[in-house]
């Protein structure tokens, strides 16, 4: 496999992951309250359940492919509040035209960014721990930082994503076993997902 046909096997599983969690999510806002959708109980238990698939994934070479459908599913359970806006799909447009062109970047800079990820865990830890501290004390101030934040670490993981397929590829000399190519694109999935998620909210605002 070449590294061009790599990037299109893990594209295109993303890609099926984007469209069925969309489906699920869509057809969820239309089905269920708004309350529900909303309610700490119902994100928790998405959330844990795409934990487990994503073990699942990692785990059984045999059922990879059908956990990962299920984690997709899932996965729209845990964004469908995204489809609760009227401004998804522009905000789907700009985050596709952001992958896009941060994958560009990504060819054309040549730099290693392995050395920066401890950097990228500590922003998103520190993303997560305000995203906590306004929704406990309603500190409404703290939305844009917020966002502005979510914009520079989501875009690093897109370049760092791929430059981690680039990494599968020479790791396994081309050779890469299919749960890793689920792998990476979960990995891509989750930073779209997120991605997509914050600018939403900034249409929205």
């Amino acid at each position: 496999m070449s590294l061009q046909n790599l990037y299109k096997k893990v594209y295109f599983y993303m890609g099926l992951a984007i469209l069925i969690s969309s489906i699920v999510g869509i057809t969820l806002v239309n089905i269920l309250p708004r309350s529900i959708i909303f309610s700490p109980i119902f994100l928790f238990g998405s959330l844990i359940l795409s934990i487990i698939s994503i073990f699942v994934i990692f785990k059984n070479n045999r059922l990879n492919q059908v956990s990962y459908l299920i984690f997709a599913l899932i996965n729209g359970l845990l964004y469908a509040n995204i489809f609760v806006s009227k401004m998804f799909i522009p905000a789907f447009i700009v985050s596709s035209i952001a992958l896009i062109l941060l994958t560009i970047v990504d060819s054309i800079i040549k730099v290693d960014l392995s050395k920066w990820g401890k950097i990228g865990i500590y922003l998103l830890i520190g993303l997560i721990l305000l995203s906590f501290v306004k929704v406990i004390f309603h500190l409404t101030i703290l939305s844009m930082l917020i966002s502005m934040l979510s914009l520079f670490v989501f875009g690093f993981y897109i370049i760092y994503d791929s430059q981690n397929i680039k990494k599968a590829y020479n790791e396994f000399h081309g050779n890469v076993p299919e749960s890793i190519v689920l792998m990476l694109s979960i990995n891509i999935y989750i930073t779209f997902m997120n991605l997509f998620s914050t600018i939403t909210d900034l249409l929205d605002n």
